[in-house]
């Protein structure tokens, strides 16, 4: 994933010059597996048009299953996938329209000591979010 999508200062392990990395207490926990530290250079890769992104990383073709829902809850918003959670949003067309149009929203977050991540994709606009932090914060949150 790291070579198609040319993040060059990710790494799987610890850098040999952290200089520039955000480092916060807890950092090198040993997870039983390698870790993936993101560095502040990469941030300019992420905000680029998904369609692009999905088609370097997945075969078209798998990409809708891959996005389907794999059970719903209670509340017809929300729905779980593997491994998204999927909100379903009524939006407004326009102003002057009373017919809302369904958008749905993959979204993956999680924290890791004093790191969090929050990444929302929305596939049918070919856009997204990601937020990564880090710090004393994210625990205290």
């Amino acid at each position: 994933m790291l070579k198609p999508l040319k993040l060059s200062r990710t790494f799987l392990t610890n850098p040999k010059n952290d200089s520039n990395a955000l480092v916060v207490e807890g950092w090198d926990w040993d997870f039983g597996d390698e870790a993936r530290l993101l560095l502040h250079r990469d941030r300019p890769h992420y905000p680029r048009p998904l369609h692009p992104l999905f088609h370097t990383l997945f075969r078209p073709a798998t990409n809708p299953a891959w996005l389907k829902p794999i059970t719903h809850t209670a509340r017809p918003a929300f729905s779980l996938g593997l491994p998204w959670e999927i909100f379903r949003l009524s939006v407004s067309v326009s102003p002057l329209s009373p017919a809302p149009r369904v958008v749905d929203l993959y979204t993956k977050q999680g924290v890791i000591g004093q790191y969090q991540r929050l990444l929302a994709l929305s596939p049918n606009h070919g856009v997204g979010y990601a937020r990564l932090v880090g710090g004393p914060q994210v625990a205290a949150s």
